[in-house]
């Protein structure tokens, strides 16, 4: 109807006598006529042209605006007082002092006519007054095109609704995916031997000469096989489970001097051999051509009640360089990285939701993390996305196995304080073991907001896991097999079996200036072996870890990031040995800046230095080119 009556005060004064006429009589505010006296009237005003009014106001589409000195300012301002057809603000003000464009105009100017058109449908206009026709007519006039534009603007508007809500993807989820496509290439000399002194003594020994006299002949000192185990390798342990025979008498019987010695019965030599080749191949030769893999995730983040999350996370990926098949050692890992062999697979199920306003509940059913519950991003605001997981964060700690299923809670005590603890379980699907009977994590994070600038978390996690080890990938292979031996046959070891570890962390960010950050962490942990039937049972591996990152936001531009970080990986030192010879370290530097809101570069190289805990390993280095693209 409002089209109706636009046209009519516009183009049409007799149009509007009928429209008036159909809705009852008008009568003026100062003296009572008949809606027919006042029609004609208006009709007889409106073949004039535009009349006196014309020619005492300046047409307002002379301006770019309407400012409140305008005529049409003051007359629409003066409808909306009389009608009360424009509400204003919610605090109940109109706020009109302050120029308003014509498009904003003239959505004011529509409001008043609709709430005049209602006055007349309910036969109510004895409110409508000749004078204010008239002023809505010349409003009309002046404003045509703007009103015809917001009329057409509207209805664009609600067919671009109508179109989302009739092919919305779902009322509650929203889609979110994420692409990180990366390049890169090693320089490496030789695989990493993974137990240290073996690559100077035994394995060159069968390289070089078959097992045998000529093996014998590389132990021609009387004490070197002797030494050798009491170098402080700590490698006596190894032969636990075959009966070794203490050093002394062993380099006694392997003195040439000897004539019982029975040179191609070495016993425990050969065994230490065999297990050697059996573990480390005889191909030297890492695998450092260029690479190029990628990681595509789907999350689909549905809600039911604003304050909650239910995310579901497809992913397929085929990042499989880096690992210690190709280099002797996994500690040059990737951060954002995962294979899948191509394959789709349901990496994540979690759902989250408010308690209260102060706690948070997780429940994950599906691809826990450690992090996915506890707050390790706000001590690690920009080294948490490195290239290299090893630096990346507190690995001792968050990465410390036994993750898949999780219940967690984040509770803000106050605007300083909060704490997070989770239950987190490996193989709680499985009816043969449940949530409670295969590996498990229990991680507690004490979180200190102190200032703006300086961030602090305290962590600690008791875990029990078979097969796994404290920093998990970061670690060295003795590290994450703290507790092998050779084993009965005498042709190989038998890893890790069943143990517990507590984990201390302590994280810490801190910004000295705008465009400066400093963050570092510690990391400590102590394992126990709990293999009741094996030979290592009760023997504790002790672990320790740090590192720091600096960081400096917004160099070039909005959004990019200068990382510099140098660390300790996890080092271990374990009862009755073998050691890690010599802690290994990393070393990065990245540059990580988006091209665009949805598409980030990263180029960067690292290096671990002493790889596997051994001096005498080639330093790895990484070369890295990682995009990442989010929609």
């Amino acid at each position: 109807m409002s089209k109706i009556l636009r046209k009519a005060l516009v183009a049409a004064p007799v149009a509007l006598g009928a429209v008036l006429a159909a809705s009852g009589d008008a009568v003026a505010s100062d003296f009572e006529t008949s809606t027919s006296d006042l029609l004609q009237q208006i009709e007889s005003y409106s073949a004039e042209g535009n009349g006196s009014l014309g020619q005492d106001f300046p047409g307002a589409s002379q301006f770019s605006d309407v400012s409140p000195s305008d005529w049409a300012f003051q007359a629409l301002d003066d409808l909306v007082r009389r009608y009360d057809c424009l509400k204003g603000y919610p605090d109940g003000t109109y706020r009109g002092n302050r120029s308003l464009s014509r498009y904003e105009f003239a959505a004011g100017l529509n409001a008043c006519l609709q709430q005049i058109e209602r006055l007349i449908a309910e036969t109510t206009a004895e409110f409508v007054t000749r004078d204010d026709l008239e002023v809505l007519r010349r409003l009309l006039q002046e404003f045509e095109a703007e009103l015809a534009t917001l009329g057409t603007r509207v209805d664009n508007l609600e067919g671009r609704v109508a179109f989302l809500e009739d092919n919305q993807f779902s009322t509650t989820t929203k889609l979110q995916g994420e692409i990180i496509a990366e390049l890169n290439g090693v320089l490496m000399d030789e695989r990493a031997f993974q137990i240290p002194g073996f690559n100077s003594s035994i394995f060159n020994a069968h390289v070089n000469n078959t097992l045998g006299g000529a093996l014998v002949g590389q132990l021609d000192d009387i004490n070197q096989f002797a030494d050798l185990l009491d170098s402080g390798l700590g490698l006596t342990p190894l032969f636990e489970g075959v009966g070794v025979v203490d050093s002394v008498t062993l380099g006694q019987y392997l003195d040439p001097a000897n004539p019982g010695a029975d040179p191609n019965n070495l016993g425990d030599a050969q065994a230490l051999a065999e297990a050697i080749i059996a573990l480390e191949g005889l191909d030297r030769d890492p695998d450092d051509n260029l690479v190029f893999g990628y990681r595509a995730r789907l999350n689909f983040d549905t809600s039911f009640f604003g304050t909650d999350r239910l995310r579901t996370r497809l992913q397929a990926a085929n990042m499989n360089s880096l690992l210690g098949n190709d280099l002797g050692t996994t500690q040059a890992v990737r951060n954002l990285g995962d294979d899948t062999g191509n394959n789709v697979e349901l990496n994540d199920l979690a759902y989250r939701f408010m308690v209260t306003d102060r706690v948070r509940a997780h429940i994950i059913p599906r691809g826990a993390s450690i992090d996915d519950v506890l707050d390790s991003g706000t001590t690690a605001p920009f080294s948490g996305d490195n290239l290299a997981l090893a630096n990346s964060y507190n690995t001792l700690f968050y990465e410390s196995g036994g993750d898949d299923q999780a219940f967690g809670l984040n509770v803000a005590v106050s605007d300083f304080f909060s704490f997070d603890i989770a239950y987190m379980a490996d193989g709680g699907e499985d009816a043969a073991l449940g949530i409670f009977g295969g590996e498990y994590v229990i991680p507690v994070q004490l979180n200190f907001d102190i200032s703006d600038r300086f961030k602090l978390a305290l962590g600690y996690s008791y875990s029990y896991l078979r097969g796994a080890a404290p920093g998990d990938d970061t670690s060295s292979f003795l590290g994450q097999n703290p507790f092998l031996f050779v084993n009965n046959a005498g042709n190989g070891f038998d890893l890790n079996g069943p143990l517990t570890a507590s984990t201390y962390a302590l994280n810490a960010s801190w910004d000295p200036l705008d465009w400066m950050n400093i963050s570092g962490y510690v990391g400590y942990s102590v394992a126990t072996s709990e293999d009741d039937s094996g030979p290592r049972f009760g023997d504790n591996a002790t672990y320790t870890s740090w590192g720091f990152n600096l960081g400096f936001p917004d160099i070039a531009k909005e959004g990019d990031v200068v990382v510099a970080g140098f660390g300790q990986l996890p080092t271990v030192t374990v009862d009755n040995g073998p050691d890690d010879s010599d802690a290994t370290y990393i070393a990065n530097l990245e540059y990580r800046f988006p091209l665009t809101e949805n598409i980030e570069l990263a180029p960067g190289v690292y290096a671990i230095l002493n790889p596997n805990g051994n001096a005498a390993n080639d330093t790895i280095f990484v070369g890295m080119f990682r995009t990442k693209l989010t929609f």
